[in-house]
């Protein structure tokens, strides 16, 4: 699935969602996570954040190690994940909505997987052939997929997952927002210090069940 660029994602590969230099395709899932009531911590060294001027990062020492609880539970076995296309109810079914549809190179179903205030900025991005072609590649080269976790960020639900490329895991994180037309993709936490402790900590930190 798409996503604008953050100065940190450059670090992530090809398993950060798209930048401007190149889209990524977002995947995902079959059945609905448990809704189990829980805590999970993530602990990150301040230097490895992104946001070096955000609340989390700001008058610590490069290896003081920040950490955020947030309401949610990690799965253990994750949830493995194919493709589905269908009404957007939860955070997982959105997703599956979305992999099939960057799997297909359907640029308006794309679009139409992002919430409204994100969606120019991704159809600018879809529009250009070339790029469409890149992501709709990168999808098909998925070899498999898993959802490791759920957590709750205000409003937002954010799924934790793995992709594996090459034989090779690598964590992502996703928004969603809910709205009339279900659950819906979303940029709008690129810039939110929290989001940026979760972002980094899934790929150079600690995710552990449980509080602080």
């Amino acid at each position: 699935m798409l996503r604008k660029r953050r100065r940190h994602a450059a670090a992530a590969r090809r398993a950060a969602p798209v930048t401007r230099g190149g889209l990524f395709a977002a995947l995902l899932v079959l059945i609905a996570a448990p809704a189990a009531a829980d805590t999970v911590t993530f602990s990150v060294a301040a230097g490895a954040l992104g946001l070096q001027t955000g609340s989390f990062a700001r008058g610590k020492e490069p290896d003081e190690i920040v950490r955020l609880s947030l309401p949610g539970a990690l799965y253990d076995p994750p949830l493995p994940v194919q493709p589905l296309a269908g009404p957007r109810a939860t955070p997982e079914a959105a997703l599956a909505a979305d992999y099939a549809a960057n799997l297909a190179g359907d640029a308006n179903a794309i679009v139409a997987g992002f919430a409204p205030q994100d969606r120019d900025d991704i159809r600018a991005l879809v529009e250009d052939p070339d790029m469409l072609a890149r992501n709709t590649a990168t999808s098909r080269d998925l070899e498999r997929m898993a959802i490791t976790g759920q957590v709750l960020l205000g409003d937002h639900a954010l799924l934790l997952i793995s992709h594996w490329y090459d034989g090779v895991p690598w964590p992502a994180v996703y928004a969603f927002v809910e709205t009339p037309e279900g659950y819906l993709r979303t940029n709008a936490l690129s810039n939110d210090p929290a989001f940026d402790v979760v972002f980094t900590a899934l790929r150079n930190g600690e995710v552990t069940a449980g509080g602080q």
